[in-house]
């Protein structure tokens, strides 16, 4: 069994909101655009408040991501470039990359599995160019994808042997045309339910019927995540415009994620050879060293 510990929205710590809102919301938001609906967008959007070396430091080896090619104005200040996107634009790709790479350099046992899941604004040459990123980046780390391998088939003994440190699944559905090389994995080796809910109770239900089924959302086997994430509805942000989604929603959310996961450890519940905890916030007190401990059963 392996369990490890995930962020939600990772690279979300360094969203900008001096920059205009990002190309992921609704035409109607982007037409009403100014630094105070960027602000509101910046904390109800920011996931994370640690950056990516500082989250893998205590513990996080899994990344969601969400990717957005800028192509700017001739009056925009920003570069055409990948950067982490919600709501607002976030932490440039290649960035976060270095961080994940010199932390892999540093500690060569370790392992780090990336999720790029939503692309906003892509063309065929920009995954093609995303691609040559991810390859160029992690390099001899990536552990490649192949047409008769199963993830299952893949443990640490072997990755640690071939020094292969970095997983990527790249859920977009001109990997299979572009990615010639197998260096990320297809979804079909990904599960990832959301609840899409704002209520514990119905998030924690939701969560414990997926985990039964578990066998049949991941027929090839895989990585199985359990988003234990809250997503706020339109009337929370509302009702609370000068909160934010750390202090309204998130921090509870994870906090009673850490108690969900000590009754589960004690019932059982967790049987599988791969799993992710997702959640907003990593850095609460306990979260990670919670995860961590599951592993020492």
């Amino acid at each position: 069994m392996l369990i490890c510990g995930g962020s939600h929205n990772s690279f979300t710590y360094a969203l900008k909101s001096k920059w205009h809102v990002a190309v992921d919301q609704g035409r109607w938001i982007r037409r009403i655009d100014c630094p105070w609906v960027r602000k509101t967008i910046c904390r109800w959007a920011t996931c994370q408040n640690i950056d990516v070396m500082r989250q893998l430091m205590i513990g996080v080896r899994f990344f969601d991501v969400r990717v957005a090619i800028h192509h700017p104005t001739s009056n925009s200040t920003i570069s055409d470039d990948f950067y982490a996107v919600h709501g607002l634009y976030g932490e440039r790709m290649i960035d976060a990359f270095r961080q994940i790479v010199s932390f892999l350099k540093a500690h060569p046992d370790e392992l780090v599995i990336l999720d790029i899941n939503h692309f906003y604004n892509f063309s065929i040459s920009d995954h093609a160019r995303l691609l040559h990123v991810i390859a160029s980046s992690f390099d001899s780390m990536l552990c490649p994808s192949g047409n008769n391998l199963h993830l299952d088939d893949v443990t640490l003994d072997m990755l640690r042997q071939s020094h292969r440190q970095a997983i990527v699944f790249y859920q977009a559905e001109q990997r299979t045309a572009l990615d010639t090389l197998n260096v990320t994995w297809p979804r079909r080796f990904i599960v990832s339910p959301w609840a899409n809910t704002n209520s514990l109770t119905k998030l924690f239900a939701f969560l414990e019927r997926t985990l039964a089924v578990r066998d049949q959302l991941l027929p090839e086997g895989g990585v199985f995540v359990v988003q234990s994430i809250l997503t706020p509805h339109a009337v929370d942000v509302v009702l609370h415009l000068r909160s934010s989604l750390q202090q309204r929603i998130a921090l509870n959310t994870t906090e009673q994620t850490v108690k969900w996961l000590r009754a589960g450890q004690r019932e059982s519940v967790w049987p599988f050879t791969a799993a992710v905890v997702l959640v907003d916030f990593v850095n609460f007190p306990d979260f990670c060293r919670t995860v961590v401990n599951m592993n020492l059963l």
